[in-house]
């Protein structure tokens, strides 16, 4: 989910090669349109469910350790598209390889929103997350459930992070 391309323009002016992926199409043209600074960022569009050869073909030719990284992903899709792209990791990802989790948390679910709540964004259970990613064979590096990670405008989100390496594949 590149959504905005900030993230993804982060990464690729540092000089990482970065596939930037998201189900929106309109998302897509968008980050392309914008992204003039990262030349190694390369956007797809395509559903987390499609996503796993690209994923495999990408860790395969990359550096090691390579790093899967989710910001705001988890809360903006069905659980049934949860389920897919932890399927996708577990099934596609090697020893060594990092994931950066960053979602908004069940704790979040009665503050106020930016967006309102017209914005899809579903409420992720941070333990849950971190259990099923310690069930896949990822040791964690780092979790926090918490305000102040991610605050934009006048909103403070509950939040969760979770960074963690698989250890085995």
């Amino acid at each position: 989910g590149c959504g905005n391309v900030g993230d993804s323009t982060y990464f690729g002016s540092r000089g990482l090669s970065v596939p930037a992926v998201d189900a929106s199409a309109e998302a897509i043209r968008f980050c392309v349109e914008r992204q003039q600074v990262a030349p190694t960022v390369r956007f797809r569009h395509s559903t987390i469910e499609a996503a796993p050869e690209m994923v495999h073909q990408f860790l395969e030719a990359g550096p090691r350790p390579g790093l899967v990284y989710a910001r705001f992903v988890l809360h903006a899709i069905t659980e049934d598209q949860e389920q897919a792209f932890y399927r996708m990791l577990s099934r596609n990802l090697p020893a060594g390889t990092y994931v950066a989790l960053e979602y908004r948390t069940k704790d979040d679910a009665l503050s106020p929103k930016v967006y309102g709540e017209t914005h899809y964004r579903r409420f992720v259970d941070h333990e849950a997350v971190c259990q099923t990613m310690s069930n896949m064979g990822f040791a964690t590096v780092h979790e926090v459930e918490g305000t102040g990670l991610a605050v934009h405008r006048h909103e403070d989100p509950v939040v969760g992070r979770y960074l963690g390496v698989r250890v085995e594949a």
